[in-house]
């Protein structure tokens, strides 16, 4: 869990007062570890809120790891790349060297990796080479406004006697008439 800026602030006061990590942890209500993590992120000048990675057993070697996937195409094994680097002088356990293998054939693949990305043409509205066969080809079909606008003077007659239909009075004369 990260503390929020005006904790960090607190941490790093404690500390400043007490110069200790044990004393200051108490005065700030957290763990020594955090202090002194704080504090050294402070010292080199970076953000305390982004955590520092950690060192790999096998960084030193990560460059012949990289050669020696580049050189089978990525079909090199773990187990095969640990002799060697046991051989060559490496001290760290089999895990930390299937880690590193493992993430050199992932760059290996990332960076052979085919794109299959096919152009598409546009013009002027950003439409496709269809879309414009398209409008080429039929006529717009931009909706009738004509019809959602209000009636014209002259044509109000006409459409009030047309749309009309016979009231009730009307009706009752049909019907007995």
């Amino acid at each position: 869990m990260s503390k929020s800026d005006r904790e960090i602030m607190e941490i790093l006061e404690a500390h400043d007062l007490t110069r200790c990590a044990w004393a200051a942890a108490r005065l700030a209500g957290c763990d020594p570890k955090t202090v002194s993590r704080y504090v050294a992120a402070r010292d080199l000048e970076r953000d305390p809120r982004v955590r520092m990675a950690r060192p790999r057993l096998a960084g030193p070697y990560q460059e012949k790891i990289e050669e020696w996937v580049e050189r089978s195409h990525g079909a090199v094994r773990a187990h095969v790349v640990h002799e060697q680097l046991r051989a060559m002088g490496y001290d760290g356990d089999e895990r930390a060297t299937r880690r590193a293998v493992a993430m050199a054939k992932q760059a290996w693949v990332g960076g052979r990796r085919r794109t299959y990305l096919r152009k598409i043409g546009a013009f002027a509205g950003g439409r496709t080479k269809w879309e414009q066969t398209l409008a080429a080809t039929r006529p717009p079909t931009a909706p009738r406004i004509e019809a959602l606008q209000a009636p014209k003077p002259d044509d109000a007659d006409y459409q009030e006697d047309e749309l009309r239909g016979p009231t009730l009075k009307e009706l009752g004369q049909i019907l007995r008439g």
